[in-house]
């Protein structure tokens, strides 16, 4: 499973690999910290749910401006996905934002071959609704987004009903009681990744180091 880091920094993504080596390592970054020069996986986030509580200070054109950036910043690489705009917490509103952001990067010629696209399924929407808007957009992903509550309760069928479209799969901040057993809890899913800010902001490499005990026992368990 590729854990994506909320910006981090060369150093801290080196001791997150020593902490968790079992697992893949990379950064999701916001509109506002692309950080050129760290060649490791990563995806861009669109930057709504930071901006939540003030709606208002989202800049569509700041986001739109970093895609059109990510062959110079990232030295061609391409990312894992873009996160199109969404509505943190209202389907409807979300759908539009979301089908409207395509428009506008096919607009640009910034197309879904030139760069990966995932939808965020928001609270209400079932995986009848979540895989018809990623078809409408042409996105490979399903960001599963939403509270916390909706995730423990949706992103098992969620994450079935992706697959087996032919979809991946990623979790924005898994929820759980501990965050070692946020991540154990989506790896038992099969999702492809997921984000965090909870290591690197706070230097907290010991939930890596038990997500990596949790794994290697589980492996021995079953006789991997």
């Amino acid at each position: 499973m590729l854990i994506l880091h909320g910006v981090p920094t060369v150093e801290k993504l080196r001791k997150c690999r020593a902490a968790a080596p079992s697992h893949c390592h990379g950064a999701m970054w916001l509109p506002e910290r692309f950080t050129a020069g760290v060649n490791v996986p990563y995806a861009l986030d669109n930057g709504c749910f930071a901006a939540r509580e003030r709606p208002e200070e989202w800049s569509a054109d700041a986001w739109l401006s970093r895609v059109e950036e990510i062959p110079e910043r990232a030295n061609g690489r391409e990312p894992e996905f873009v996160v199109l705009p969404d509505v943190v917490g209202d389907a409807d509103a979300s759908e539009l934002r979301t089908r409207t952001f395509a428009k506008r990067l096919d607009a640009r010629g910034l197309g879904s071959s030139t760069l990966p696209r995932a939808v965020a399924a928001q609270d209400g929407m079932t995986p009848a609704r979540v895989l018809a808007l990623a078809e409408a957009v042409n996105a490979a992903t399903v960001f599963i987004g939403g509270s916390d509550r909706w995730k423990l309760s949706h992103a098992e069928e969620l994450t079935e009903a992706a697959h087996d479209a032919g979809l991946s799969v990623h979790i924005g901040r898994p929820p759980a009681a501990g965050f070692a057993d946020a991540l154990a809890w989506a790896e038992a899913l099969g999702v492809e990744s997921v984000d965090t800010t909870s290591v690197t902001r706070g230097e907290r490499y010991n939930i890596l180091e038990r997500f990596e005990r949790q794994t290697t026992l589980g492996d021995h368990a079953s006789g991997a």
